[in-house]
């Protein structure tokens, strides 16, 4: 029996272990010590500051928990539900309009061809729907959600007619979320052990059963469980809200071999555990880059390659990378990757400088590198990062044949890894993939196209061609070329790695560590000469000096004489004096003698020397510094770094790392064409073979090829594995993982994936889209007991490794070996993505204002965050809402501005620059509807919630809330930070609200809708007024008297014809008042002219026109109410409620 273990930490600094001593103790057992399922309680010992010993079996023994409780529980919120009726369910069908709305939803994204072959789609049937009652406390609403606890998935065809799936899967899901064990105090209905019970003495009914017998099974099992049947068993404090469906599918159970890591590493006979996953156990304090050259020095070193030279690294870029070249073996880095802060280009000049620096190793191997995530967008992303390594036009190397791939048919330099359902469907083409059906078999794709004799023949003649175009020679032979390339690398490498030195002690020697100029160095040659000059003269002079303060013999033997003394020394002072070096300070008691004066003399000429020789060295190093770029950079680029020398680090990663990165990728392609050609030659089991050599050796011949391996967490723990008497992953393989979009990552997918691996970059925010994480807490909680880990939950959920509410940015964060303070791990600070108006309020809303905006404002037809204010009317649509009345402004408004939106960017279709984002799935249909109806259907506009957008960008989004005025209780989108920061800065121009504005009030600034308010109506250009029609709405709210005033001539229009016209009263409101706009508008004058007349009150409001204090007026608006007042108007200040 395996005893209950703890981790002990020792040891785990170390690379390779030689011997089976473990690192996993025994932990006895104590009184108090067992968990409600019998286990052990788990003790976290403190370990190194903050970091603690926890047991990992416990935790992966937990995280398979959650993987598996994922696969049985659907979340109702993350559908679009549609009513339906419960006879008709019993009955075997669905209703016309619910059929219309199911299959709307399925066909939504469909081309029409498509959308004709479809004859059935899949169906999730809600047995009864679930909902708090709301007559209880609003706590109790807060803590209880929606529930669902039976699902059915099944198909339904164009007829409304239901079926059954095929036998591979079970058409029953009995909600987990409903099930005991949960977390204490948490209301269940069943257990899982009564549903076990029942489905071993129940099964299902066979295959060829008709739609009546399953029904009937399904309400026995139903009533069996739960206590009641459908529509007449509710629990307590909810209300039944009948049956529902949806289109949708059982959740796919993806988490198989991510599940079978977890399995082998707690079921290690050794008890050792991968030292990086480990690290997340006992994290040490991380080093603080900041206070250390060791990152700068390590870039310097390590940094020798880069992708493409159209964008040099940042500070906060080459921070970064110097912290992951640094890291050592078992080290974690987290890289915080704000949107937009130009993570693409950080982790291209990662891998590319790891590619290069393996290429200068005579017969050395290329580094694994695996990139990976759960965010399909961001595997896209990775891949499009990876496609190729273009050069800018103006690159030196443009059009050379070193910057193109001596390959034929071949640029990409990422390999995507996809799963075989994903390879089956097709893998777009110009996608260089790899994947294996079954293990042993011959892999397909890039492998199966390129490892062949006829292949491998032609693309080596093909090489040693454009091989001697580049050398201007043809090779004796592959070998020789190869290494032809490899010594010109080392070369250049080594000749950069020489500036970088030079560079270094340069700044070293320059003072406050600011590079000198060429007019600089100037300047201080001249000075250095004209201080020399001096120099020879003050000795020449001191010389004579001391003849004159040692006088005559007879002097000299009479110099104890306090007049001779003082004579003497007169006679030497004049001289000095006369030669501009006398110190008006001295006295014939300070220096009175010889040796005195020799002293002084001495000094002064040593600080002068040394002050020479510090300018001469100054201008020694850069002399030295300029001689090691010349034969790096071209003339111009020196020049250039003359004048501006913090110019050099761009023009290296522009000019200089491309090209080693391309010598590097030449090189490789020639040693792959050499090893697969000896490999097919001797028929290598490389090819298909299954020992862990074979797999290895497989796996770095891809490398050779493509430096980025990208694949899923899902997919990637099932690829990674070798054969000894049963299949065994590759634990401690790669060399380099790299997880992006880490905030999406649960951790208890991502874990599995540091098994692997030597060392990780973790790239995440965790201030955007939070995991999926497939398990509520209720379920969570109850595994945290369950393997006795519920009494350190405060732990884990600070370190991010909850299965309901972690992620892997967040573990990261904890784990990290390196951080720039105030920041858990680095933090890339430039913003580049969007205007600096629309990224000014993720930066508050989100960053604590850590961003630094890099794009300037600039002209645009629409204001950088802008709203239309829409007072629609939200319709519940099933469990979400919708509101037609902002999809119709939306859609018509489009139609409108298309032409102007198209043209201002050269598009093709609008979708090109617009998306529409949502928070409701609901919503989304309505919004394609009426954008079909206003002609844009072909548009390819992008619509959808947040998570459509994550990792892309358009250059307006406009944002649909759907909420009504009057809606009570809190917003979907103030529940976090995360929504609105996601859809706002997906927004490179514009980002445009479409809904009741009343619903962003500025007065609630700690909500993400209140200081989205506060951005809105900061200034009256921000209101978007050319919406139309709006008649549909403002009928609900009596159109008969209301005026829309689209443009600045017709407000002054209406304005001096109501002041000009009235008899008794006029009341203008404005939100906002200033001196300016009054005098644009000429009112005072029209004021005057009516004095006496009709009662003139302007009423504004108080707290738009406030600074920072909100009980001191704005100075234009205290101008603007002088004026108003002379004139003989009324001011009323409009304060709301809560103020």
């Amino acid at each position: 029996m395996r005893s209950r273990s703890t981790i002990d930490t020792c040891g785990w600094s170390q690379r390779r272990r030689t011997s089976k001593s473990s690192v996993i103790r025994s932990l006895p057992e104590t009184s108090a010590g067992r968990g409600p399922s019998g286990v052990p309680a788990v003790r976290f010992p403190p370990s190194g500051g903050f970091a603690i010993a926890m047991v990992l079996r416990a935790l992966l023994r937990y995280w398979r928990s959650a993987l598996l409780d994922g696969v049985r529980h659907v979340d109702p919120e993350s559908l679009a539900l549609h009513p339906c009726s419960r006879v008709e369910l019993a009955a075997g069908w669905i209703g016309p309009e619910t059929l219309e709305a199911v299959w709307r939803d399925a066909e939504a994204g469909l081309s029409a061809r498509e959308r004709e072959e479809l004859t059935s789609i899949e169906l999730l049937v809600a047995v009864t729907v679930l909902e708090p009652e709301r007559e209880h406390s609003a706590a109790f609403i807060a803590a209880k959600r929606t529930r669902v606890p039976l699902w059915l998935c099944v198909s339904v065809d164009r007829g409304g007619v239901l079926s059954l799936p095929g036998e591979q899967t079970d058409p029953i899901i009995v909600d987990r979320a409903v099930l005991a064990p949960l977390a204490s105090g948490t209301q269940t209905f069943s257990s899982v052990a009564a549903e076990d019970e029942y489905r071993t003495r129940n099964p299902l009914p066979p295959g060829d059963a008709g739609w009546p017998e399953f029904w009937t099974y399904v309400t026995k099992m139903f009533s069996r469980l739960f206590g009641g049947n459908p529509g007449s068993w509710v629990p307590e404090r909810y209300a039944d809200l009948g049956p529902f469906v949806a289109h949708g599918s059982r959740p796919p159970d993806t988490s198989g071999p991510i599940r079978n890591i977890y399995e082998f590493l707690i079921d290690r006979e050794d008890d050792d555990v991968p030292p990086l996953l480990a690290r997340f156990a006992a994290p040490p304090p991380a080093r603080d880059v900041t206070a250390t050259v060791v990152g700068e020095n390590a870039a310097a070193r390590h940094h020798l390659g880069q992708m493409g030279g159209g964008f040099p690294l940042n500070r906060s870029q080459r921070q970064s990378l110097g912290a992951v070249l640094a890291a050592a073996d078992d080290e974690i880095v987290a890289v915080n990757g704000p949107p937009g802060t130009g993570k693409t280009t950080f982790i291209q000049s990662l891998v590319a400088s790891l590619w290069v620096e393996r290429a200068l190793e005579r017969n050395g191997e290329p580094p694994v590198i695996l990139a990976s995530s759960t965010n399909n967008k961001a595997i896209t992303n990775i891949l499009d990062t990876f496609a190729r390594a273009s050069l800018p036009k103006t690159h030196p190397l443009a059009g050379l044949p070193l910057a193109e791939r001596w390959l034929p048919d071949f640029s990409q330099y990422g390999l995507y890894l996809p799963s075989i359902s994903e390879a089956e469907k097709g893998i777009k083409d110009e996608l260089a993939f790899a994947w294996c059906k079954t293990h042993g078999q011959p892999w397909k794709g890039l492998p199966g196209r390129m490892e062949n004799a006829a292949y491998v023949n032609r693309a080596m003649s093909y090489w040693q061609t454009r091989f001697a175009l580049w050398a201007g020679r043809q090779p004796a032979d592959m070998a020789q070329a190869v290494e032809t390339l490899r010594e010109a690398l080392s070369a250049k490498a080594e000749t950069l790695r020489v500036a970088c030195g030079r560079h270094r002690d340069l700044l070293a020697l320059s003072p406050g560590g600011a590079l000198p100029t060429q007019r600089d160095i100037e300047r201080l040659r001249a000075e250095a000469e004209r201080e020399r000059g001096w120099l020879d003269e003050f000795k020449r002079h001191g010389h004579e000096a001391l003849r004159l303060i040692q006088g005559s013999l007879i002097e000299s033997l009479l110099s104890w004489l306090p007049p001779v003394k003082r004579r003497l020394w007169a006679h030497a002072y004049s001289f000095l004096d006369s030669k501009g070096l006398a110190d008006s300070a001295w006295n014939w008691q300070t220096v009175l003698n010889a040796p005195a004066l020799r002293r002084w003399l001495d000094d002064t000429a040593s600080a002068r020397e040394a002050a020479i020789a510090a300018k001469q060295n100054i201008v020694a190093g850069w002399e030295g510094w300029m001689a090691s770029l010349k034969p790096l950079l071209p003339a111009t680029a020196i020049d250039e770094i003359a004048e501006v020398p913090e110019r050099i680090e761009a023009r290296l990663d522009t000019i200089v790392r491309p090209e080693l990165f391309h010598l590097a990728a030449r090189y490789w392609e020639g040693r792959w064409l050499i090893e697969t050609a000896e490999a097919l030659a001797r028929s290598d089991k490389t090819f298909i073979g299954r020992s862990r050599d074979m797999c290895e050796r497989r796996w770095r011949r891809f490398a050779k090829l493509t430096p980025c391996l990208v694949s899923t967490a899902y997919t990637a723990p099932r690829l990674f594995d070798y054969f000894d008497g049963a299949s065994q992953p590759l634990i401690g393989f790669i060399d380099l993982l790299i997880v992006d979009e880490a905030g999406q990552v649960s951790p208890q997918v991502g874990g599995a994936l540091f098994a692997f691996a030597h060392r990780a970059l973790v790239v995440g925010d965790t201030q955007q889209l939070e995991p999926v994480w497939g398990i509520d807490t209720g379920t969570d909680f109850g595994n945290l007991a369950k393997w006795s880990l519920d009494g350190e939950k405060p732990l884990l959920e600070r370190n991010g490794m909850l299965a309901s509410e972690g992620s892997m940015m967040a573990m990261a964060q904890a784990a990290t070996a390196f951080a720039a303070p105030p920041h858990r791990g680095l933090f890339l600070e430039e913003h580049w993505r969007c205007r600096a108006s629309v990224i000014a309020y993720c930066n508050e809303l989100a960053y604590r204002g850590a961003l630094k905006p890099m794009r300037p404002d600039g002209d645009y037809p629409l204001p950088p965050l802008g709203y239309a204010h829409v007072p629609g009317i939200a319709t519940r649509a099933g469990l979400s809402w919708t509101n037609a009345d902002e999809a119709s402004v939306i859609a018509d408004w489009l139609g409108r501005r298309r032409a102007e939106l198209v043209g201002h960017h050269r598009a093709k279709r609008l979708g090109d620059v617009v998306a529409i984002v949502t928070p409701f799935r609901a919503q989304i249909a309505v919004l394609r509807q009426e954008l079909k109806k206003a002609g844009l259907g072909d548009e390819n506009i992008t619509v959808g919630t947040v998570h459509a957008l994550q990792g892309a960008e358009k250059d307006v989004v406009l944002f649909s809330p759907v909420y009504s005025a009057g809606h009570s209780g809190g917003m979907f989108f103030d529940r976090g930070v995360s929504m609105l920061n996601v859809a706002v800065s997906r927004a490179k121009e514009s980002f445009l609200v479409f809904g009741d504005i009343r619903l962003f009030r500025p007065e609630q600034r700690a909500l993400s809708s209140g200081l989205l308010g506060a951005y809105l109506l900061a200034a009256p250009e921000n209101e978007i007024t050319d919406i139309e029609p709006i008649s549909p709405i403002v009928r609900k709210e009596g159109r008969s008297e209301l005026e829309r005033l689209n443009d600045l001539g017709a407000h002054r229009d209406v304005l001096r014809r109501a002041i000009g016209e009235a008899n008794e009263r006029v009341l203008i409101v404005s939100p906002y008042l200033s001196n300016k706009a009054i005098e644009a508008d000429d009112l005072a004058s029209l004021l005057l002219s009516r004095r006496g007349g009709p009662r003139i009150v302007v009423a504004y409001d108080h707290y738009l026109n406030c600074g920072d204090d909100r009980r001191l007026l704005l100075p234009r608006t205290v101008m603007a109410i002088d004026i108003l007042r002379a004139s003989g108007a009324e001011v009323w200040a409009l304060v709301r409620r809560s103020q």
